[in-house]
């Protein structure tokens, strides 16, 4: 039987059990209309919960049995006024109810926990596979990965375009349909999701059927996993107060800072601290990086990757906006420095909904950064990505350049890879007064060292010099 409505029949049984002693004051105190009213209520219950049984259970049990003799005993009770009969009368009444929930526990065995993930974003798989790892895994787990179709919006904010990522999820990850697997049917115990935005993202938006107060319908338990991964320290502003938050029953969070800061709008009962799938699984293939590079990644990239270092240049969508004055240059910048190296590639990865953002919120700058993007491709300056899975570009990558604020760079970190941040307002090479360079820390490699001074100025500038000739 079904967790959802073996616990929907206890509750039942259970406020049947607080009526009999309702229905015995009642009687005691001559108030014969409300009483048969209340026995009523109690045996319509008592058909109702036979018949739920026998449509549910091919089981042979005692409990039809009990209830049959359950309402023979309340119409019983009707007919009497004796107080003494009454209270032994209710005394059966009790026992024929326990004996009706000893049934359900001992001889009624409960269906596997239907779990049901709802991704939307394929890039965003990682936050959920490791759960969906281990649930599929467990023998009592029914398990149901069903990607939902999302919107992205125009210029002034409407839903335009509708998409569906199902066909790029990774070949062991069985999917099935939207279409197929209709919610008010199947009534999931879990339900895991990884929006938490319902219609409040200005780029795009879960189909509205999909929003959280409309799967909170369906399941009783309406889990929310954080889609990022976040450095040490409280949970982002950002993330603190958003629409899926009221209608959820539980929240991954990866620390107990990110707890702490989002307990202060969410209620601490919501919360809960397991770390993050992203880590899982960034892991697993950082072991299979080998096999990754000479199995899976497209074949041209392997070409370019050689024995070369790979730099995964990375752009998130706040850094874009919040630096729309200066981001073109920038990246332009960045890409000349790369430009007709021998020894390291640019692996360009754009957040997945740079485009869109772009287009919805800052149509002059769509236009100049899809130039640049053609530009960079036709020349084969570097590797541009636009694959499903961010963490396969990270296995393979040597070293992170792009801004703190994307996630991206914790991966890098979780596996020990340097970081390298840029300034979005140096947009050029500065001629400096070098005679004089401060630093306190340095790295020695061979016969050079590796250095970032402290002067006024210069603290985002990376120093090589040369033990040997002295070139700087």
């Amino acid at each position: 039987m079904r967790r959802k409505l073996k616990k929907d029949i206890k509750n039942i049984l259970q406020t049947m059990l607080e009526a009999h002693a309702h229905i015995l004051l009642m009687l005691e105190n001559k108030r014969i209309v409300d009483a048969n009213n209340l026995l009523a209520q109690c045996q319509d219950c008592a058909l109702y919960v036979g018949k739920t049984i026998e449509k549910n259970e091919d089981t042979n049990i005692k409990a039809v049995s009990f209830l049959e003799l359950y309402c023979e005993q309340l119409y019983e009770m009707s007919r009497i006024l004796d107080k003494k009969k009454l209270k032994k009368l209710k005394i059966q009444l009790d026992k024929d109810i326990y004996n009706i929930q000893n049934e359900l526990d001992e001889k009624i065995p409960n269906d596997k926990l239907k779990i049901v993930f709802m991704p939307y974003k394929v890039a965003m798989w990682d936050c959920m596979e490791s759960i969906w790892e281990a649930a599929n895994a467990d023998k009592e787990c029914m398990v149901y990965v069903v990607p939902i179709p999302y919107y992205e919006r125009n210029t002034e904010g409407k839903l335009e375009k509708l998409c569906y990522e199902g066909e790029f999820f990774p070949d062991y990850v069985p999917i099935m349909s939207y279409k197929e697997f209709a919610l008010n049917k199947e009534q999931p115990d879990i339900i895991y999701i990884h929006n938490p935005y319902d219609g409040a993202n200005y780029v795009t938006s879960v189909h509205p059927d999909y929003y959280s107060f409309n799967l909170k319908r369906f399941t009783e338990n309406l889990i929310y996993i954080p889609y990022f991964l976040a450095s040490n320290g409280p949970m982002p502003e950002t993330h603190l107060n958003l629409p899926a938050y009221q209608h959820v029953d539980k929240i991954i969070v990866q620390d107990q800072e990110k707890a702490e800061s989002l307990s202060e709008s969410v209620d601490k009962k919501k919360i809960v601290v397991m770390g993050s799938p992203k880590v899982d699984r960034i892991l697993k293939l950082a072991k299979r990086k080998r096999e990754i590079i000479e199995k899976e990644i497209p074949q041209q990239w392997r070409e370019k990757i050689a024995k070369n270092k790979v730099i995964l240049f990375n752009i998130s969508l706040n850094g874009i906006l919040q630096n729309s004055k200066y981001a073109i240059e920038k990246m332009k910048y960045i890409i000349s420095k790369f430009e007709g190296q021998e020894k390291t590639v640019l692996l360009w990865r754009p957040h997945p909904l740079i485009e869109a953002t772009l287009k919805s919120m800052r149509p002059q700058l769509y236009c100049e950064y899809m130039e640049l993007k053609d530009r960079f491709i036709k020349r084969g300056i570097g590797i541009f990505d636009e694959t499903k899975d961010p963490d396969v570009s990270v296995v393979i990558s040597d070293a992170y350049l792009g801004e703190s604020s994307s996630s991206l760079v914790n991966y890098f970190g979780v596996l020990g890879k340097p970081v390298l941040l840029i300034d979005w307002k140096i947009v050029k090479s500065k001629n400096r007064d070098r005679s004089f360079l401060s630093f306190s820390t340095f790295l020695k490699e061979n016969n050079s060292i590796f250095f970032v001074p402290y002067n006024n100025g210069m603290e985002h500038d990376l120093y090589h010099l040369s033990l040997d000739t002295g070139e700087l």
